[in-house]
């Protein structure tokens, strides 16, 4: 096959997977967008971007990473759903999203954790290690996307212990029944 025409199927092939990303992103952030109206606390339409640019990556990528972001954009969506009355248990329930309220980082660490070991139970088992490295990188860069969106009205203590907590319990959780599988598979 002559160079010139690889090169150029080869140049096609990336342009119609980032139209395929491209669309998928948009699809994804305009679902995000009428989940978010719905939430109580206020949303930055910038913020949006957040989540498009992720999906972007991940979906033109494709494979592990494109599966991994599919059950990190449930653990993003399921992190909103967690009330902030959890999230700052010490203040009253209107003022738990301004910046005057006292504020319980390990809360949020406990949450995220929480969220992310439920996620990995839920995920497939993966005993190849790229593949396995792949997908929940996917999962935790769309999950800290989305979730990044509702902790930036949050302290840094709190945005850093939910997406920290969500992380450590993913990674923990799924390298555990990997192990557990390679171990039975043995």
């Amino acid at each position: 096959m002559d160079d010139a025409l690889a090169s150029r199927a080869r140049r096609a092939l990336e342009l119609g997977r980032l139209r395929v990303a491209l669309t998928g992103a948009a699809l994804v952030t305009g679902v995000l967008a009428l989940i978010l109206q719905l939430a109580p606390t206020p949303l930055d339409v910038r913020a949006l971007a957040l989540p498009f640019v992720a999906w972007t990556c991940v979906a033109w990528r494709g494979g592990s990473l494109a599966r991994g972001g599919a059950f990190g954009l449930f653990a993003g969506v399921a992190g909103w759903l967690v009330p902030m009355s959890l999230l700052r248990p010490c203040c009253a329930t209107m003022a738990a999203t301004s910046a005057d309220c006292c504020t319980r980082p390990d809360c949020c660490l406990e949450a995220g954790a929480l969220i992310g070991i439920v996620l990995a139970l839920c995920s497939p088992i993966d005993l190849q290690r790229r593949s396995f490295a792949e997908r929940i990188a996917g999962t935790l860069l769309i999950a800290g996307a989305t979730l990044g969106m509702r902790c930036t009205g949050l302290f840094v203590g709190e945005s850093i212990g939910l997406l920290g907590g969500l992380a450590l319990g993913a990674v923990a959780t799924s390298a555990a029944r990997a192990w557990m599988t390679r171990l039975r598979t043995a």
